[in-house]
Order: structure tokens, then C-alpha cells, then sequence
């Protein structure tokens, strides 16, 4: 009987099965396997009567993607393998009926697909008209039903006619009902801009708006009238006190969570007049219970439909679910076990997930001695003719006593330490190493990796060679594919000419003191300490002691980056008790001498094999495309492959001949009209060096006039460490829009005059660049703390004071000192304000304890009388400093010296 029923009427059954019931009846006969097949694969099927499910796509270390799928009617969770899609990892973008929107990743370009993760069906979408990066898309289903939707794609970014990248500013709309993309004209730049840097896609259609939540600086939210065309913008809710926001749909109308500095979560709902109503506050108990006690929102997510709004952060520790509970539109807060067994299970769980659970088990139990502490304060509220006595005191004291030994009869840290310490002897690589993009792997390569696997060879490999001749580059790419031999993995200590003698002026105190530094950041980064020290107080003899005690018993293959000196090499060498070996890389002639190394130098044949590829990679040209005259041009580079990747960057998808002679002939006179090395570059480089300097000329020379004004007043900036984005950005803003700082700092990276991190938003140079800046240094000065005005002035000078060259900070510091003991109470609040934000930005311990201990020494004789005097705006920007710089040695110090 089954079989005769006609396949538009079972499709119609099949519309009341819940997916993972559609997906095991495909399996039933041929006829059911037909219908459910073809009824999935596009969103024909309206699911009638299921709640929505909640589905999270996570990637594993092989880079393949795994989908967990939530059950609500059942409360059972599902696990998806997605290997009907192998060739990359699939990021959900949005739902789309039963079907999910996807996006392979990475991808340079959104290739989009529709894809069912329990049939294991997919159907790719066509191409944009316009190829464009990271578009901001937004999902609107049209008609009665699920069965036609919209798409909606915002700004993004595209190649630059010129070279380069630039950003889109315009719309397109994708019509299921026609299978096509059509263009809906232009978009405010700033809009494009802000989509594309600041939204992580999510986006919501209300009220015919379609609402993207944007996160730069203080969160707001973009709206785009699909009825009129027209964009506005909405103000978040407290937008400068949340922690993270998202924006979700609830019965039908728009609506945003948001997590704030203070622990507490709401849901807002977006009414007449732009005006934002709180309409859910995640309970107390719960939200505790959700954060492990941190009270911390950050990097929770939020999804969420009409029916449900979902909570979480890791998928086996339970989420939060806001949801309705009667059609009267009662809405109530749930708890649901995450995706891992019910249990606690310690041998089997992950190892963050332990410590997850084991501060779950205690921030459960501290809430239940809360909230019988407050019982125990309402009823001392009652009137005392009812109770004699407290009985909830003692019990709450009682309680804690309990577990007070509870906690220290169950030794949880020490358990969760081992199970640490075991899961890591499982993984066979802890420590990694990022390779440069664009080198290629040449025969040096597999040579020096033959050394390390010898058993017999030195325990030091030195790779030797010209400035920016690839050593880095050659030795990172040996170090992110380590041998198999060095099963804890692999670690970067960059060093420079920052940590010598040299810079520190024969200084022995001072480049220790900057030794230190660079080994407690190593010990940092291998686990062993938790923080990096404060390099004033250290000794250099007893870290190294500790090192020693680090690597006992560890094989890591270690990079020591651009060592200029030879007793760096010469302490890690003689540590004893590992199976370390040490990848070396130097320009300096003294550490070429180390006796007991093997020496790999790097020269013109090498390079040589690898340049073509290099400038095929960064120019985005294929060897058909390539004019005849890039070997001349390769020729003129010296094929070097720094002075390469910048010129084919400069020159990107550029096919004309002319053009390229052209960049040969405008190189040559730039080169000649370089500033000159200065003294510690060795004779023999200088000519090359000069080559180099041309390369940035000619690179800076096709770049807009922002970015060159933003890279000429770097050269105020000390880059012998990585340099926080804020800090870039403050720099920008005296030189004017601020609002272009993305657009303006993407085209330095896009041609290789400044490097992004991927983790944290930190950026840093090649040390040639750095020495290219350095003839730049005064014109920078000028710029930033002469040429600019007392407002701009004042907000730089605590950064330079921080982050500035050596020459720098004594004329920052000035400037701040200017501004303290000045008349005009506005340039002291921007000052204070500004040094705020400098110390938060500084992403290491030592450097924080460092620039307050200066900055209390600046601020101290003068607070008193800023107080005394103070409105209350200067006061609020008094006490922020106050409570982050000044320690109680400082209050003892400056207001109470009999009595501490």
C-alpha cells in the first residue's frame, strides 16, 4: 500500500517527520528513499510540527567537519560526520528551512552551498556576480513557506584594479525562484567597511529589515530596508559595556543578547522609535552555572529562531535555552547537558572540558551557599517574633565548613593537572610553528631536515646569510613540519639586533636584562611558567637555571630567530638532559664562528631556485601570464626574496610588459636614492640593502597617500616586539579619519611593509623595513607630537611613551608632563584616558608592571592636586588610572609614609 501512494502526498507526510525520522526512512525501501531524497535537497519540505533544532558545525584537527544536532522534543543530541564534503571544512552561515547555508573554508571567495547534514545531500549555489571576500550574508525566506529565499551579500572585498585589494561597495541579492544573482547598486562605504572588518554574519530579517550586528569599538547594529534599499544604522543597548552581543529573531520581531562586564546577561527587543526593551535577564543561579563561576560573557555565542534562543560556548559543557513554553507566549530559561555523556567522566573527557567540570562542580556548590545566605537575609528581614534564633546561619556555616574539606580532601587541581600532563603525552605535537605564505620548499629545505633526523649531527644548526635572504622563512617552514623525533612539537624565540649588545650601547645590565625577557616568554609559551617576569628584578643566571629544569627530558625542535650574539646560542646549547635541537639563524659574522654547529649558509643559487615562485605567488599570476621581462626584474632583485615578494605585490596581476620595465627602471633609481644603511649593517650588504630600501620606495609609491602617511609616522614605533592594533590606530587618528584606519592598514600588510599576527590583533615588521624606518624617526616626531594638534598630541604621547623608539619616550614623556601641569582640564582627561588605554593594550605582564611603575612615577607628585581640583568628569578619568597604575607602595609612598 505504502508503495502506490503518490510521491507528492508522501512528501506531504514526510513534512511532519522530525530530520533524524527523515533520515532513517530513507533507509526503509527504493520508493521511500526516492521521495525523501529528493524532497530534501531543496527547501521543498516545511517541517509542520517539529520545534527548531539547534545545530553546531565544530572542526577537528584533521580539518574535517563534524556537526552536533540538538533534539529538543527528545532532548538527544545527534553526531553528524560531514564526510560527504571532504575537500574543506564547511562554516554554517545560516538556516535556510531544514537546510543549512555553508561556506567552505578557507575559501578566498564565498562559494556557497545548501546542504542537509542528516541526508548528507548538498547543492552548490552559483557565483557572485562580483568575486568579493567576507561579505556580510543575510538570509530572507519569501512566501508562505520555506520553499524560496533570498540572499542577500554586503561589501566584502575584491582585487584592486591597480593591485592590491579594495573594498566593495555594493549589493547583491541571490533569487532561489530563479537561481540567479542580481545587482542592487551601490552601499555607503563605511557601511561595506564595517560589514566586512566587524560581522561575524549572523543576521536577522524583521519587520522587512535585514539586521547585521557590527562589533567595532562599541557594538551597533546595521539595518538595510529591503522594501526601500536603504541602510541605517541602530544604536546597541549599553553598547560599550557588553562583553559580546548578538542579534536573533523572536517571534518576529528583532531582538539582541547581551552579556556585560558585570556578570549579568539580557535579552533585548528592538520597539517604536529605535528603542531597545529588556524582556529576559539570564537568572542568577543559571548564569553562574553557565561561566564556571568567571562571570565572564566573553566568547559566548547566541543562536536562535522564533520558537528558541541557545547559549553556549563549548558544546560538551551545557548550554543555556531561552525558549516558549506556551502559545501564550511564555518564555522560561532551561539548562541542557552538553553533547558529552550525562556523567562526569574524567578518563574520557577532554582535558579542557575537565577543568570545565571540576569548576562547574565547585561554582554549583559555592551557589547553593549563596543563595542559602540570602535565604538566611530575607528571613532576618522578617519580623524576630516569628523565629527565635537563625537556624539558616548555622546551616549556610555548616554547609561551608563542608565544603571548605570537601575541596581539600578531593585535591581537584592536582587531579586535573595530571590529566593534563597524561592527555598531553598522547598528542604527538604540542608546540607549532606558522610557515611564511608564498615560500616555496626548496632543496636547502629537505637538506637541513635531513641533519635534524641524523642522530649524529650537531646539536646546533646555523642558517646563514644576507638580511631578508629567506633564513626565517627556510627555517619556520622546517619548523612547522618538524621531524617526527621531536614529539613535543616546536617553538620560535625571535630575537633581533634589539636583543645585542649593540643596541643596548655596550650595556651588559641592559642586555641581560633583555635576555631574560626573551627566555621568560619562552618558558611562557612551553607551559612552564604562568606568567612572564618582572626583567628588573630578575637574574639572568637563575631563569637560565629554570630553563634548564624546563627542557629536562623534552625533544623540541627550537628556533632561536636573527641572534646576534654568540652567547645566546651558547647557553641553550649547553643544556643537558633533552633531546632539543636548536635551528639558528644570523646575519652577524661573530656567531658564524661557533665552532661546534652545523653551518648551512643560504646563496644566490638557492635563492635562485625559489624566486620565480615567490613572485608568481605574490604578483597572483600564472607562468603563461608572466611577461618575458620578470626575469630581468628577477635579475634586478637579485632574486632576493624579500625585494621579490615586495615587488610582485606592487606589481599584482599586472600582464603588461611595459609595466613591468617600467618597476625595473623605478627600482633602480629608487635604490639609488635610498637612504643609506646605518653603521651595524656589515659593508658587503650595503648594496643589497639599498636594493631592498628601492623595493619599499616602489611598494609605497602605488599605495594611496594614507597609507604612506600611516607607515612614515611608524617610524616612531619600536618594533622589537609585536605592536598592538590599538596602538596603530591611535596613531592613525592624529593623523586624521579614523574611520578608514581598516581600508588604510590592510594595503601596508597587502604589501609586506607590516606583518599581521592571525591569533591577536598585533602586528609587527620585518627587521628591514624596521631598519629602512629608522632614517624616517624625526620626521615621525614631528608629526605625531609637534605638527599636530594639543588634542592629538595628547592622546599619542602615552602611547609613544610605551611603545616608542628609545629616542621617543623622553619627549612623550615630556609632552605628558606638559599636559598634567596644564590650565585646560580637556587635554588632562584625554591624557589620562589615553594612558589607560595604553596600559591595557600592553600584552605582556612585564610590560604593564614596567609602563605603570613609569607612569605612577609621572602621575604621583601631581594626583593630589588634580583631585583637590577635580569636576567630575576628570575625576571619573582620575579614578580609572588611579585603581589600575598606583600600587599601595605608592600610597605609602606619596600620602602616608609614617603610618605604612
Amino acid at each position: 500500500m505504502w508503495n502506490d501512494i503518490p510521491l507528492d502526498l508522501l512528501s506531504h507526510i514526510f513534512s511532519f517527520l522530525s530530520p533524524d525520522s527523515l533520515a532513517s526512512s530513507t533507509s526503509t525501501c527504493k520508493h521511500w528513499h526516492t521521495c525523501a531524497k529528493t524532497s530534501s535537497s531543496y527547501p521543498s519540505i516545511s517541517q509542520q510540527q517539529q520545534p527548531p533544532w539547534f545545530v553546531a558545525v565544530t572542526h577537528s584537527r584533521n580539518r574535517t567537519s563534524l556537526c552536533y544536532a540538538y533534539n529538543p522534543s527528545l532532548n538527544r543530541w545527534h553526531h553528524l560526520p560531514l564526510d560527504f564534503f571532504p575537500d574543506h571544512p564547511l562554516r554554517p552561515l545560516a538556516p535556510v528551512g531544514p537546510l543549512l547555508l555553508c561556506r567552505p573554508s578557507p575559501s578566498p571567495s564565498p562559494s556557497l552551498l545548501l546542504c542537509n547534514p542528516f541526508t548528507k545531500q548538498f547543492r552548490p549555489l552559483p557565483n557572485l556576480n562580483l568575486a568579493r571576500a567576507n561579505p556580510a550574508l543575510g538570509v530572507v525566506l519569501v512566501g508562505p513557506s520555506s520553499s524560496s529565499f533570498q540572499l542577500y551579500a554586503a561589501g566584502g572585498m575584491s582585487d584592486a584594479p591597480c593591485g592590491g585589494a579594495s573594498f566593495v561597495p555594493t549589493l547583491e541579492m541571490y533569487d532561489s525562484r530563479t537561481d540567479t544573482w542580481a545587482d542592487l547598486g551601490p552601499m555607503p562605504v563605511e557601511f561595506a567597511v564595517r560589514l566586512t572588518v566587524w560581522t561575524p554574519n549572523e543576521s536577522v530579517c524583521s519587520g522587512g529589515v535585514l539586521y547585521w550586528m557590527t562589533s567595532a569599538r562599541a557594538y551597533s547594529v546595521m539595518g538595510f530596508k529591503l522594501g526601500s534599499r536603504t541602510w541605517r544604522e541602530v544604536k546597541a543597548p549599553m553598547a560599550d559595556r557588553l562583553e559580546c552581543a548578538a542579534l536573533v529573531s523572536r517571534s518576529g520581531r528583532l531582538a539582541l543578547f547581551g552579556g556585560t562586564c558585570g556578570g549579568k546577561a539580557y535579552v533585548w527587543e528592538l520597539g517604536v522609535g529605535d528603542v531597545w526593551a529588556v524582556v529576559a535577564v539570564v537568572p542568577l543561579e543559571l548564569g553562574r552555572r553557565f561561566l564556571g563561576g568567571r562571570m565572564k560573557w566573553a566568547s559566548t555565542k547566541c543562536v536562535g529562531g522564533d520558537g528558541a534562543v541557545y547559549l553556549y560556548r563549548d558544546l560538551g559543557c551545557g548550554m543555556l535555552v531561552w525558549k516558549e513554553v506556551s502559545l501564550g507566549g511564555v518564555w522560561e530559561w532551561f539548562w541542557v547537558e552538553g553533547c558529552s555523556k550525562k556523567g562526569i567522566d574524567f578518563t574520557e573527557m577532554d582535558a579542557l572540558q575537565a577543568v570545565s567540570a571540576a569548576t562547574q562542580i565547585v561554582a554549583s556548590m559555592v551557589g547553593a551557599v549563596g543563595a542559602l545566605e540570602q535565604a538566611s537575609r530575607n528571613l532576618n528581614e522578617a519580623p524576630k517574633r516569628i523565629l527565635v534564633g537563625d537556624p539558616l546561619s548555622k546551616l549556610v556555616l555548616s554547609i561551608r565548613n563542608d565544603l571548605n574539606w570537601w575541596l581539600e580532601s578531593q585535591k581537584l587541581s592536582e587531579d586535573v593537572e595530571k590529566l593534563i600532563d597524561s592527555t598531553a603525552r598522547n598528542v604527538p605535537v604540542l608546540l607549532r610553528i606558522n610557515t611564511e605564505q608564498g615560500y616555496p620548499i626548496s632543496n636547502k629545505c629537505h637538506y637541513v631536515r635531513r641533519l635534524l633526523e641524523q642522530e649524529d649531527s650537531q646539536r646546533v644548526i646555523l642558517i646563514v646569510g644576507l638580511s631578508g635572504i629567506g633564513k626565517s622563512c627556510l627555517a619556520r617552514q622546517i619548523a612547522s613540519d618538524p621531524p617526527r623525533r621531536f614529539i613535543h612539537g616546536a617553538v620560535e624565540i625571535g630575537l633581533g639586533q634589539w636583543c645585542s649588545r649593540a643596541a643596548c650601547n655596550g650595556s651588559k645590565t641592559e642586555y641581560h636584562k633583555r635576555l631574560l625577557k626573551k627566555i621568560c616568554r619562552f618558558l611562557v609559551q612551553i607551559g612552564f611558567i604562568k606568567k612572564i617576569r618582572d626583567e628588573t628584578s630578575g637574574d639572568l643566571e637563575d631563569i637560565c637555571c629554570l630553563l634548564q629544569e624546563a627542557l629536562i627530558g623534552k625533544s623540541i625542535l627550537i628556533l632561536l630567530d636573527d641572534v646576534w650574539e654568540q652567547d645566546i646560542v651558547e647557553r641553550f646549547a649547553k643544556l643537558y638532559d633533552n633531546n632539543c635541537r636548536f635551528l639558528v639563524t644570523t646575519r652577524n659574522e661573530a656567531v658564524h664562528e661557533i665552532t661546534e654547529a652545523e653551518k648551512v649558509e643560504i646563496c644566490k643559487e638557492d635563492i635562485m631556485e625559489i624566486s620565480k615562485a615567490i613572485l608568481l605567488y605574490h604578483s597572483l599570476l600564472s607562468k603563461d601570464e608572466l611577461p618575458s621581462v620578470a626575469e630581468s626584474l628577477l635579475e634586478r632583485c637579485g632574486h632576493h626574496p624579500l625585494t621579490v615578494a615586495v615587488m610582485g605585490k606592487a606589481l599584482r596581476k599586472e600582464t603588461r610588459p611595459e609595466k613591468w620595465e617600467k618597476a625595473i627602471s623605478n627600482l633602480s633609481t629608487y635604490a639609488t636614492c635610498a637612504p643609506g644603511p646605518v653603521s651595524y649593517v656589515n659593508e658587503k650588504e650595503t648594496e643589497h640593502t639599498l636594493t631592498i630600501f628601492g623595493s619599499f620606495e616602489f611598494s609605497l609609491e602605488a599605495m594611496p597617500t594614507h597609507s604612506q602617511r600611516l607607515f612614515l609616522v611608524l617610524a616612531a614605533i619600536s618594533w622589537a616586539e609585536p605592536v598592538p592594533e590599538a596602538c596603530l590606530e591611535s596613531l592613525w587618528s592624529v593623523l586624521g579619519q579614523d574611520s578608514m584606519f581598516p581600508l588604510v592598514v590592510c594595503k601596508l600588510v597587502e604589501g609586506s611593509l607590516l606583518i599581521k599576527t592571525e591569533s591577536n590583533p598585533m602586528y609587527h615588521m620585518h627587521d628591514m623595513v624596521s631598519l629602512y624606518l629608522d632614517s624616517k624617526i624625526n620626521n615621525g616626531i614631528e608629526t605625531l607630537l609637534i605638527e599636530s594638534t594639543l588634542e592629538g598630541a595628547a592622546s599619542i604621547a602615552p602611547w609613544l611613551f610605551i611603545f616608542g623608539k628609545e629616542m621617543v619616550r623622553p619627549l612623550a614623556e615630556q609632552k605628558m608632563q606638559y599636559f598634567l601641569n596644564a590650565s585646560e582640564e580637556k587635554h588632562i582627561i584625554i591624557t589620562l584616558e589615553s594612558i589607560f588605554q595604553a596600559l591595557m593594550a600592553s600584552k605582556s605582564i612585564s610590560k604593564l608592571e614596567a609602563s605603570s611603575t613609569s607612569f605612577s612615577s609621572i602621575l604621583g607628585p601631581r594626583i593630589g592636586n588634580l583631585i583637590s581640583v577635580a569636576s567630575p568628569d576628570l575625576t571619573a578619568a582620575i579614578s580609572k588610572v588611579v585603581t589600575n597604575i598606583f600600587s599601595k607602595d605608592d600610597y605609602c609612598k606619596t600620602w602616608e609614609p609614617r603610618n605604612c
